[in-house]
């Protein structure tokens, strides 16, 4: 993944020196941009203020845009359990540029792996959260099989014809 982020980098993908700022509040909503910079920066900074915003509120809602990978999805609902807080995090619109996951039934990627996390405090030190996607596994597990040159597990990738393969 870090050669992934120093790729996106060389093509202007991630402006290292960025800064998140909100562009548009209004009430409970927010809209924060990460400006293109790394995704886990404005993740951060998007959590905490929105953490700032459901304390003033009640509630808040905050939409992310102009943001690379942000990481663990989960990293972010479990700060906001940890805050005493239920949160949900989506992530999508990956797959306009680059899919990664092949529907059921199908041989061509045209969808990402739009992955859902939720977050609740638990009354002890660890939250209950929940995190998923809708793929079988990760890409980076992908990558990681492809680099040592092991085998997938069954049913979780599929060949160019659409035909599941471990390889």
């Amino acid at each position: 993944m870090w050669g992934g982020y120093v790729d996106a980098i060389k093509k202007g993908e991630i402006a290292p020196s960025a800064k998140p700022e909100i562009i548009k509040q209004s009430g409970s909503s927010m809209m924060v941009s990460g400006n293109w910079t790394f995704g886990q920066v404005a993740a951060q900074f998007a959590t905490e203020r929105t953490i700032d915003l459901a304390r003033e509120h009640g509630i808040a809602v905050t939409g992310l845009v102009q943001v690379h990978h942000i990481g663990r999805l989960g990293h972010y609902p479990e700060m906001a359990a940890r805050a005493g807080m239920i949160s949900m995090v989506w992530a999508g619109g990956y797959g306009e540029v680059k899919p990664a996951a092949t529907p059921y039934g199908d041989r061509e990627r045209w969808l990402h792996t739009n992955p859902i996390s939720m977050g609740f405090p638990s009354g002890g030190e660890t939250p209950t959260m929940f995190d998923f996607a809708t793929t079988t596994i990760s890409g980076v597990k992908v990558d990681n099989a492809r680099r040592r040159g092991e085998p997938l597990p069954a049913g979780c990738i599929v060949d160019s014809d659409g035909r599941p393969t471990t390889d």
